[in-house]
Parts: C-alpha cells; sequence; structure tokens
C-alpha cells in the first residue's frame, strides 16, 4: 500500500477515535441535562427531601436583618458566582422553633443548597444568632404550606 493512503487511514482512525470521544461526552451531558430538566419539573410530593415540614406549618415572622447578616457573611466564604446562582434567589421565609426557614426558586436548588451548603450555614448562623440553630431550604412551589404568623 502507498505510504499516503497509509497515513491518510491513521489520520481517518484518529478523527473517528476524537469524533467517537465527543460523542460520549455528549451523551453524558445529555443525560445530565435530562436529569436536571427532571428535578426543575418535578412537582413536589410529601416523600421530597425537601418536604419535611407539613402544610399546616406556622412561622414566626423573621427579623429580616438575620437572613441579610448570615447571607453577608455567606458572601464572604464562597465565590461571587457561586453566590449569586446559589443565595441571591433565596428569600426569608421565617422562623420556625430554632429553624430558619428559607424559600428558593425550585427543588433542586433546595437539594443542591440542602447538600452543599446547609452545614456552613448552620455554622454561620450559630455566629449570628444564639437560638436559632437550624436552617431549611424549600422551594417557591411549597409557598402555600406555610403561613406566616404576623
Amino acid at each position: 500500500m502507498d505510504q499516503n493512503v497509509v497515513s491518510m487511514l491513521e489520520q481517518l482512525i484518529k478523527t473517528q477515535q476524537k469524533t467517537l470521544a465527543v460523542l460520549e461526552q455528549l451523551v453524558e451531558t445529555q443525560h445530565q441535562l435530562t436529569h436536571l430538566l427532571k428535578e426543575l419539573t418535578k412537582t413536589p410530593s410529601t416523600t421530597d427531601s425537601v418536604a419535611a415540614t407539613p402544610s399546616t406549618e406556622q412561622l414566626n415572622p423573621p427579623d429580616d436583618n438575620l437572613w441579610q447578616n448570615l447571607q453577608k457573611r455567606i458572601k464572604e466564604r464562597i465565590t461571587s458566582p457561586s453566590y449569586e446562582a446559589w443565595f441571591k434567589p433565596t428569600q426569608f421565609a421565617g422562623i420556625k422553633g430554632n429553624t430558619l426557614i428559607i424559600r428558593v426558586p425550585n427543588a433542586l436548588t433546595a437539594d443542591w443548597l440542602t447538600s452543599r451548603y446547609k452545614n456552613m450555614v448552620e455554622e454561620l448562623l450559630m455566629e449570628v444568632s444564639s437560638n436559632i440553630t437550624e436552617v431549611k431550604f424549600f422551594p417557591k412551589s411549597y409557598e402555600g404550606r406555610f403561613q406566616i404568623i404576623r
């Protein structure tokens, strides 16, 4: 076989291998996006990790300064993009017993904040409050499940 033909075939094989690797990455990305889409569109149920509070919960009205102070401390501890993505869209919902209730955009955000940041937030919470020691993140879709006491 001509050396040029062999060289061209070798290049073709390398190109096909690179293409295959890119396709495998695309398939993995598609699986991840499909999972995220399912999480974002999932209807909350009482079996969700964020659904630990019954629909009749009454929350004491918060001192808004508590969450604002806590957010300032969080902003100092994490990167700006992480803060903007995960904490900026949150809202103070209230206080139930010794638990700070934070409203988040969706169940995915609630799960992410719980799994990645809950311990840090509770650590910071103990620095700003002596009687509030726990934080829970609930998606906005749980809006009607809490009644804030004014």
